[in-house]
């Protein structure tokens, strides 16, 4: 595997209703099969027969479901990285307040304020066991949509919220705000499922497979994206997309063969509340190294 970075380049996507609806199912469809695929694994169920269940079930295709798969094991891998910082983190604070309540015991043992510092400490002491609980066997919390949405249910109207309906909307629509479509070098333009050709004014077009489950709403496999253009990164993603080509090569029983080789390009489609946007992933370009006498 190459040791070269990985560069990610943003650009927003201009969308007429139809593919906008496109794409808000295929975050939705993404998002609920993401949250099942959580929580299959955490019951101990094996990916390979999770595989096999999901293409149907959801309407995936193989690589679809490996980008899911991925994406999801990102984040468990990040928040198992994360974790044991975050113990020493709270264990400080533990011992800071601590220290704050043995002295206000000293001065004002009966006060309101040492009775809350009290309740803060237990409140720390708790989330520290539990985190250290989980650091113990392995477990794994996510909450899909942020924890800081999440909460925003229990008073709606500090967090703006006019009633419960209005909260919800904002919940699930957060659920299914993004998705993303893996690639691999041995692939037609990088990727598989989202392949990128370039365009004779300069711009990209980004050809989107959709999920089979998807396949109704526009009235084929794929949606194009017209007009893609990166304000920074575009000639690195043109040079990705130049590198892939078709080689002759042998199997490992001496077979002759046609394999592709290239520039891996992954994406991230994101929704915000300007509409959506689109990441591309790209390996960096080796750079000639040339020394000069000078």
């Amino acid at each position: 595997m190459s040791d070269r970075p990985v560069f990610t380049y943003q650009t927003r996507l201009v969308l007429d209703a139809t593919q906008a609806s496109i794409l808000d199912a295929y975050a939705e469809l993404h998002g609920r099969a993401e949250r099942t695929l959580f929580a299959a694994l955490r019951a101990g169920n094996p990916v390979n027969e999770l595989k096999r269940e999901f293409l149907p079930r959801f309407g995936l295709t193989a690589r679809q479901f490996n980008a899911l798969r991925v994406g999801l094991d990102g984040k468990i891998a990040s928040i198992k990285e994360r974790r044991p910082e975050l113990i020493a983190e709270a264990k400080s604070r533990i011992k800071k307040a601590e220290s704050v309540i043995a002295k206000l015991s000293g001065r004002a043992p009966g006060s309101n304020k040492l009775h809350q510092k009290k309740r803060r400490l237990a409140t720390l002491k708790a989330r520290c066991a539990a985190m250290e609980a989980d650091q113990a066997t392995g477990a794994v919390r996510l909450c899909f949509g942020s924890k800081r949405l999440f909460h925003a249910q229990f008073d709606l109207a500090a967090n703006g919220y006019a009633s419960p309906a209005a909260w919800k909307a904002d919940w699930q629509r957060t659920r299914a705000s993004q998705f993303v479509v893996l690639g691999s070098g041995d692939e037609t333009a990088g990727n598989q499922t989202c392949q990128a050709t370039l365009d004779a004014n300069g711009t990209l077009t980004l050809r989107l497979r959709l999920p089979d489950a998807l396949m109704a709403l526009g009235g084929c496999k794929t949606v194009n994206l017209t007009g893609v253009r990166f304000a920074y990164g575009h000639d690195q993603i043109i040079a990705a997309l130049a590198s892939s080509q078709r080689i002759r090569a042998r199997t490992k029983d001496g077979k002759a063969t046609i394999k592709r080789i290239g520039t891996a390009l992954s994406y991230r489609f994101l929704r915000d509340d300007k509409g959506w946007r689109v990441f591309a992933s790209v390996q960096a370009r080796s750079v000639e190294q040339v020394s000069s006498a000078a």
